[in-house]
């Protein structure tokens, strides 16, 4: 059986963890479970997550190339868009207010977000 990808983040009394299919928002000082988020897909892919700049969504990747946007008090995502070919694995809010992703697909895409 394959490993599947995890990617962690802290931010501030929060945590992110993007796993089998899941993300958990976790209370830093408590550990505990705050929200959990489900609808794209990261198999055996680490793949990024992160929040936007107000800290109101999540955005993460998926292995079908997807970027998937979700509201956080809700558990499935509430905008999916087709940005890559192949696993979109990695992103980062650019300076400009925008959102940097790449794939493995080789490929590098700015969105206005």
């Amino acid at each position: 059986e394959q490993s599947k990808g995890i990617c962690c983040i802290k931010h501030k009394q929060q945590a992110l963890v993007n796993y089998f299919n899941k993300i958990s928002l976790i209370e830093k000082a408590t550990g505990t479970k705050i929200q959990e988020y489900s609808g794209h897909k990261n198999g055996p892919f680490t793949v990024d997550v992160i929040f936007n700049t107000k800290d109101s969504h999540l955005l993460t990747g998926s292995e079908e190339g997807k970027l998937f946007i979700y509201d956080l008090m809700k558990t499935q995502p509430i905008k999916s868009i087709q940005a890559h070919k192949k696993v979109l694995s990695s992103m980062d809010l650019h300076e400009t207010g925008g959102l940097v992703t790449a794939s493995h697909d080789g490929s590098v895409c700015f969105w206005k977000i």
